[in-house]
């Protein structure tokens, strides 16, 4: 686990000093950020990073994304959130747009 978390750190490093894949980060642009690692960053002879080494590095309990990588690199959200936290938010969203009707006592009727 530690080599994992020391190759976490030196994937991060390189990705901050790499002057184009910080101007994407800074545009938002995580789709072409996402292609620019694959093809510029990953699997090179001296490294061999890879998403699922990555991953492991962050000993999250679910498949992180490469953008959600990407932007906790760059400072855009400030730690991965896990299974529980996202089923938390999730249900939020749903529950905040799919409020039942309140239903009155007085709208049954009585046979």
């Amino acid at each position: 686990m530690k080599i994992d978390r020391m190759l976490y750190g030196q994937f991060e490093e390189t990705a901050r000093a790499d002057d184009y894949l910080t101007t994407l980060a800074k545009n938002f642009d995580w789709p072409a950020a996402e292609q620019y690692v694959l093809e510029h960053l990953f699997e090179k002879p001296n490294d061999f990073i890879n998403l699922e080494k990555l991953r492991r590095a962050l000993g999250t309990d679910r498949r992180v994304s490469l953008a959600e990588i990407l932007q906790l690199i760059f400072g855009f959200i400030p730690y991965i959130k896990n299974r529980r936290e996202l089923l938390s938010d999730e249900f939020s969203r749903f529950d905040s747009r799919y409020k039942p009707a309140e239903t009155s006592s007085t709208s049954c009727a009585s046979t």
